[in-house]
């Protein structure tokens, strides 16, 4: 058998270490034990008290019971009684017949168990688990263990890390999260304190007023998986059933986005990556496509849940819709999507919408239904997406385009990099600025010229321009270590933008001074060589990072005066 290291030691300790285990219960409902004890019909010269095995038969029946009884201890046949025992069998007894009964046991034995995989809470792995495994490798013919591979899953307790429980009020009813309600107080199950809890519950009416939210069973169901880790037990909190919920929300609009590009009667065809027309988004987005992929199908082969869950969810929610959703905007016909029908980037968002869809189906079985069902599938795909085939890795490997990936990185910096100085200066109309880059290597600025034009539209600018040298009079703005951004900055306020590299420049500075102490010490050489080189480079990042900044200050406008 195969499952988490996690629990292996424990299970393999707990079967080694051998134990009495009282399998009999006083419960009205349970198994009966087939146990009969011989209540008359006993020889008068043989009695009870004197028998070793005491007057019990175990049978199946009460009339095999006498039976049993006739032979084993010469009762009259005529005049034999049993009665049978009023105990059951242990629940976790009874479970753990399960595999054997399913499939025969005792009359026939079937070759083969009814599971191959088995799933189940990790605080049962002793009580039921372990037991099957004990009582069906000693009764099977061929002493096989009842499954090849157990995959676990931990207790879900409340926010607070409490296990949940009626007498403490932490309960959470999935119904309330799935249909909503006015109930608000299962977002503060477990407060410490009735003080707190009215306190807590006064600041949520406030963001739901009009009570919980109904956020359907696919949110709930993401929400679980996504804390699927076996080695910590699920913490859970009400709020994350929310952002799952946004989740469905955003790939919802995403497919609504891709419906208005796509002409009446679109039929989605495959796309070559050699294909000329494709923007460096949809080679960027395939490839995406393809890692996440990878990623999925080995998360879900060892029941990594949450891997899985996070692969899709950082896929969908930040390559897919936050990035080349954006970028589309830019690249197809926004007003005439007749425009778009033999357009690459259009069947390239069907692709992925598709493959985002497929994925997603395990966790979000109900939405995921209703976009394929929108989707402009070719002729020939299943009706649903439960039968339809899945690409493979293998499929999406002409996708793997990894220096693509690398392009894309200085493109999505760049973006990022001159968005945070317009918020920061509170630029009110993009299309009038006028901005330059600098790369530490032509290869990055020959990298972002080929895409300047995607750069520019999707920010709206009205030049751009990539500088071999520094322009004069410009201040500029570090976007990471190898790309510089100057702009004319006359006219704003930079007052806060000096502050915040005053106060990043300080923050450096204390982490320099203590590294260079560092090494400045006389018992240093003698450190391993791999600690040296490594605290080495940190001083000389360090440093460069701090001369940036300064290049920074000294041409940042002063504080204008009032």
């Amino acid at each position: 058998m195969t499952f988490s290291p996690v629990f292996s030691s424990f299970l393999i300790r707990w079967l080694r270490d051998r134990r009495d285990w009282c399998i009999s219960r006083q419960l009205y409902w349970g198994h009966r034990i087939p146990a009969w004890r011989v209540t008359g019909g006993l020889p008068e010269n043989q009695p009870v008290d004197n028998m070793v095995d005491g007057p019990w038969i175990v049978a199946s029946s009460a009339t095999e019971a006498k039976q049993h009884a006739v032979t084993k201890f010469n009762c009259d046949p005529a005049s034999v009684c049993v009665e049978q025992d009023s105990d059951v069998l242990d629940t976790w007894f009874s479970s753990a017949l399960l595999p054997l009964s399913v499939a025969g046991w005792p009359n026939t034995l079937n070759d083969l168990y009814p599971l191959s995989i088995m799933e189940t809470g990790s605080d049962i792995l002793f009580f039921w688990v372990a037991r099957m495994v004990m009582l069906c490798s000693e009764l099977h013919d061929g002493n096989a263990p009842p499954f090849g591979k157990i995959a676990l899953h931990q207790l879900i307790l409340d926010a607070r890390g409490q296990k949940m429980s009626k007498s403490k009020g932490n309960v959470i009813d999935p119904l309330h999260l799935i249909n909503g309600g006015d109930d608000l107080s299962v977002l503060v199950a477990g407060a410490d304190s009735e003080t707190e809890r009215e306190k807590l519950l006064e600041a949520i009416r406030g963001k739901f007023p009009d009570g919980f939210p109904p956020c359907g069973a696919d949110a709930l169901r993401f929400c679980l998986a996504l804390h699927m880790n076996e080695d910590t037990n699920i913490h859970f909190d009400a709020n994350n059933v929310l952002l799952a919920r946004n989740f469905s929300t955003k790939i919802w609009n995403a497919t609504r986005f891709a419906h208005r590009q796509w002409p009446e009667n679109f039929k989605a065809e495959p796309v070559d990556p050699s294909n000329a027309d494709l923007s460096l988004s949809d080679r960027w987005i395939m490839h995406k496509a393809h890692a996440m992929l990878k990623v999925f199908d080995t998360a879900m082969d060892s029941f990594e849940l949450a891997n899985a869950a996070i692969s899709i969810r950082l896929f969908v929610w930040t390559y897919l819709c936050d990035s080349h959703v954006e970028f589309m905007k830019t690249i197809l016909d926004q007003t005439n999507p007749e425009n778009n029908r033999n357009h690459p980037s259009a069947h390239i968002l069907y692709c992925v919408l598709s493959l985002s869809v497929q994925v997603l189906h395990c966790f979000k079985p109900h939405i995921t239904e209703e976009l394929w069902q929108a989707l402009p599938h070719p002729d020939g795909t299943s009706e649903h997406v439960i039968t339809s085939s899945l690409p493979t890795v293998a499929d999406l490997s002409p996708w793997h385009l990894p220096e693509v990936e690398a392009n894309m990185d200085v493109v999505l910096s760049v973006i990022r990099g001159i968005r945070n100085v317009q918020a920061t200066f509170g630029f009110t109309n993009p299309s009038e600025q006028s901005l330059s880059l600098c790369f530490d290597t032509v290869k990055l600025a020959d990298c972002c010229r080929e895409n300047i034009s995607l750069i520019k539209r999707l920010l709206k600018l009205r030049d751009l321009h990539i500088l071999d040298e520094k322009p004069e009079g410009q201040v500029s703005f570090v976007i990471d270590d190898s790309c510089v951004l100057y702009a004319d900055l006359s006219r704003a306020d930079c007052s806060a933008q000096r502050t915040r590299l005053e106060k990043k420049k300080d923050k450096l500075t204390v982490q320099y001074q203590k590294l260079n102490a560092i090494i400045s010490q006389q018992g240093f050489a003698s450190a391993p060589v791999h600690i040296q080189e490594t605290n080495r480079n940190r001083v000389d990042g360090l440093k460069a990072e701090i001369d940036k900044i300064e290049e920074s200050l000294a041409t940042l406008p002063e504080a204008k005066s009032s």
